[in-house]
């Protein structure tokens, strides 16, 4: 076990092994102990092979800890960056949906044929499409509760809620047209 220790005060210099003495000292010279130094001298002499492997192994550990440092910096500087942009994105679709919802309360009535249409419309929607339909009407009514069957009346939303769903599903149906038709 090697620990540092302050130099006898008759070793001749009067220092300390680190180099820096108290302000009431005066510093005459500085000694510098290596730790291979300081093993040699309290164990013996150390075999040049086993000082080389020690050497390429401590030097393999300072080079892999700043690279594992720089890594981790790369890392966390990436991670913002992704959050950052997360939020500028999550910021920019809010943007989205207030516009909808200015242009949809700006739009007339839905008349009860649209309403059963719109119906008829939504029933042929892939699966993940009602989910987002379920989201749509959920940010307009956060009261109506999302379970396994979600189930609302039309007649009962509020025209920007419908018009909003008659966009969606208009666009929602031809994204599926468009996945069946294969080229020629």
């Amino acid at each position: 076990e090697f620990r540092s220790e302050k130099l006898p005060s008759n070793h001749g210099s009067g220092s300390y092994e680190d180099g820096i003495a108290p302000p009431s000292v005066k510093k005459q010279k500085t000694v510098t102990v290596s730790t291979i130094d300081a093993y040699e001298e309290s164990h013996g002499h150390i075999d040049s092979d086993i000082f080389a492997q020690l050497t390429r192994d401590i030097r393999l550990i300072e080079e892999s800890g700043k690279t594992r440092q720089e890594a981790a910096k790369m890392f966390s500087d990436g991670l913002l960056r992704k959050v950052r942009h997360f939020f500028q994105l999550a910021k920019m679709e809010q943007g989205v949906y207030d516009l909808l919802d200015t242009v949809a309360s700006k739009c007339r009535s839905m008349t009860t044929p649209e309403k059963i249409e719109l119906g008829r419309r939504i029933r042929k929607l892939p699966e993940t499409a009602l989910d987002h339909m379920v989201e749509v009407v959920k940010m307009r009514r956060p009261e109506i509760l999302v379970s396994d069957k979600v189930s609302f009346s039309l007649g009962r939303l509020d025209d920007t809620t419908l018009w909003r769903l008659y966009y969606y599903v208009e666009t929602a149906l031809k994204a599926k047209q468009d996945r069946t038709v294969t080229p020629p």
